[in-house]
């Protein structure tokens, strides 16, 4: 473990969050005087560890000074933590009555996990650092000593920390489907894809058959913009006339982690109605066939009766006429 050296992180500690200059000048000689009798009487060339813990609030002038003062602390020089790490280890005995922090405990446990979530969540996006150093940069800020003297505020940031991971863990899914009446032998079957981050994000529909009745395209890639629903169209095709079963939806990032839970969806499958159908528009169709050309036929046959009777009876000559008159 890396131990650092709590009085000299103390004083600058102090000093990074100092009201006033003279308070922050007396913060910053009592760290240099601590680090002095940290290693006095040792081997000074020896790596010294201090801190400057985080502070709700201060200044971004008072904590740089306090890091540059804990960069050049007298007669020290700074150095990397791969120097740190290869120094000379120390034994060091924990005192007899310390006991670990349950709630610091179940707290980082819980942070690991939500951590571990997120970063496999985050390979639906181009760039997953932009949900995973936000994340890790938060559970550092909650892991700080500082709120060991706020327990309850503690409790409270953790509670909202969670809500937050579940929220962005959700912002992805699919939106619930009703039941499906299938009426033809094969037809796409509209799904929705809801995205509330605010990048777009890669994703992959695995579409599975709950029986051989239905044939199904299992894998379909979706670019889903960002703040919006995407519509997906997933070609079916039924094997029977009619029956009854059922899809299982399934997001999953390019990479194959199963992004939200699966969604079960009903299909009713009537196949035979396309049949049917086609037969009543053919019949239809025919009769109103039919139903023109008898049509025609009797407007042509009033036509004519009419004309019949309209023409002028042809006038007869007198018989023994003379031609000469």
């Amino acid at each position: 473990m890396l131990v650092y050296d709590a009085e000299t992180s103390a004083a600058l500690h102090e000093a990074s969050a100092a009201p006033g200059s003279v308070t922050q000048a007396a913060a910053l000689a009592a760290a240099s005087a601590y680090a002095h009798l940290a290693t006095s009487g040792t081997d000074r060339t020896a790596p010294l560890l201090v801190t400057v813990d985080r502070a709700a609030t201060r200044t971004g002038d008072a904590l740089r000074t306090a890091l540059a003062a804990a960069s050049s602390l007298a007669g020290r020089t700074a150095v990397d933590l791969d120097t740190l790490v290869s120094g000379t280890p120390a034994a060091v005995t924990l005192a007899a009555d310390a006991e670990p922090d349950a709630d610091r405990v179940a707290a980082l446990t819980d942070f690991l996990q939500g951590e571990g979530d997120l970063a496999s969540f985050a390979t639906i996006l181009a760039d997953p650092t932009v949900l995973t150093a936000p994340e890790r940069a938060t559970v550092l800020q909650l892991l700080g000593n500082a709120w060991r003297e706020a327990p309850v505020a503690f409790a409270d940031a953790v509670t909202q920390h969670q809500a937050a991971t579940a929220t962005t863990l959700d912002a992805v899914g699919i939106v619930p489907v009703s039941d499906i009446t299938l009426l033809a032998t094969a037809a796409p079957l509209t799904f929705t894809v809801r995205n509330d981050l605010a990048w777009p994000v890669s994703l992959v529909l695995i579409t599975t058959p709950g029986d051989p009745r239905l044939r199904v395209q299992n894998s379909t890639p979706i670019e889903a913009g960002a703040a919006q629903n995407t519509r997906v169209k997933v070609p079916v095709e039924a094997r029977v006339g009619s029956g009854e079963s059922t899809l299982t939806l399934q997001l999953r990032s390019p990479t194959m982690i199963a992004i939200g839970p699966s969604v079960p969806v009903a299909v009713a499958v009537r196949a035979e109605w396309e049949s049917v159908g086609i037969v009543v528009m053919v019949t239809l169709i025919a009769a109103m066939l039919v139903a023109g050309v008898v049509r025609t036929v009797l407007r042509l046959r009033r036509r004519a009766a009419a004309e019949r009777t309209q023409e002028p009876e042809r006038t007869q000559e007198p018989e023994g006429t003379d031609a000469d008159g």
